[in-house]
């Protein structure tokens, strides 16, 4: 089993770790460059450190990377973009393991699905970074602490999604509510106005069910 690359810690423990130089530089290169060998080397100035309180705040990397063209960049990286570059939008990837054919696809791959995989798939383990940042993921290498933290995280991950979920059902309920009511409004204020000829306002204001100063009020502004 595979922790999920998508939570703060997990992300920082793969590629900020000064032992993931290679799985950093292969990702970036794959996102970045086209698969194309131009990060030659690179420094991680906020590297991963083995976390000494509950949970991670810092859910980014900044890397100074050098080009093949002797060229330094500056990087930042966070859990789902790499920002001034590129956004990488999980969601919307629906490939399959044997649709991989880039290896930009094989790392998106390894960031939405590591954490559903029991075994590294043979194509991806062909690619060495990214086969190191399989085990790195490998739930049996972490510290009973770091486990925790991974649990916490996972979960902290799975109440925002829920928060969201909620609220957007919410404003859909809402929504539909006071579109109702604003159907029924309007529809109420064009019977008066159809029969502003022929009847006084109180009257109309009776057949609508609405008070008086409403109706005077809208007429007026019509």
């Amino acid at each position: 089993m595979f922790i999920n690359p998508k939570t703060d810690f997990a992300f920082k423990k793969i590629f900020g770790s000064k032992h993931s130089h290679d799985i950093l530089i292969g990702f970036l290169n794959g996102i970045l460059y086209q698969g194309k060998a131009t990060i030659v080397s690179l420094i991680i100035l906020d590297p991963y450190q083995a976390p000494r309180i509950k949970g991670m705040k810092d859910s980014f990397l900044d890397i100074k990377a050098t080009l093949s063209s002797g060229q330094t960049v500056i990087i930042e990286m966070q859990v789902l973009n790499i920002l001034g570059f590129v956004f990488v939008e999980l969601p919307k990837f629906t490939k399959t393991v044997d649709e991989l054919k880039t290896l930009s696809d094989k790392w998106i791959y390894f960031l939405r699905y590591a954490n559903e995989l029991k075994a590294v798939p043979a194509s991806m383990g062909a690619e060495a970074a990214i086969g190191h940042a399989f085990e790195v993921a490998q739930q049996s290498k972490l510290t009973r602490k770091e486990m925790e933290i991974v649990e916490q995280r996972q979960m902290a991950l799975h109440d925002s999604r829920n928060i969201v979920l909620y609220a957007e059902q919410k404003g859909e309920r809402k929504g539909k509510l006071e579109g109702k009511k604003e159907g029924k409004l309007e529809a109420k204020l064009e019977i008066a106005r159809q029969l502003l000829d022929v009847l006084d306002v109180e009257t109309i204001a009776q057949k609508t069910r609405r008070r008086l100063r409403l109706y005077d009020r809208r007429l007026t502004d019509d």
